[in-house]
Order: C-alpha cells, then sequence, then structure tokens
C-alpha cells in the first residue's frame, strides 16, 4: 500500500479499498499479490496498517529530523 496525493481515489483491490475507506483513508495505491483469497486479504490490510509508523517514529529509527510539508514547497518553489 502506499499513500498518494489528495485527490487521486483508491487504485487498489475491493476489499482493501473498502477496509481503507472505513479507516478514513480515501487516497491510496495498492495492489495484491498471490491468493486472493478475501480471508487472506483482510488479515494482510490490516497487518499493514497495524505497521504503519509516525513521521516522529520514522525520524527516530533513520536518524533524520521531521522535515514539514511547507517547508518542502517553500524549497521547490524557490528553485
Amino acid at each position: 500500500m502506499q499513500p498518494r496525493p489528495e485527490g487521486f481515489g483508491g487504485k487498489a483491490n475491493s476489499i482493501v479499498r473498502s477496509i481503507c475507506y472505513l479507516a478514513g483513508i480515501k487516497d491510496l495505491s495498492a495492489k495484491v499479490v498471490g491468493s486472493h483469497y478475501s480471508h487472506n486479504t483482510v488479515k494482510a490490510v490490516f497487518k499493514a496498517l497495524g505497521s504503519v509508523k509516525s513521521p516522529q517514529q520514522q525520524s527516530e529509527i533513520l536518524g533524520r529530523p521531521v522535515v514539514d510539508d511547507t517547508t518542502l514547497r517553500f524549497l521547490r518553489d524557490s528553485q
């Protein structure tokens, strides 16, 4: 599963899209690899959603500071 820009929508298997929509995730891209058995797909989606890290947790793992989106836009627009 990958996050996508706002307005992208849900390009994924119907089960994945339904679960993410109920969780409040509207913009994502996902592909089911291997078995399309619905029980396994549901378990995989919940496992993936449970393993998501916050930006602060990820910055601690990588040892880099968190940069907010507004700073990135400013740097991109100034070039």
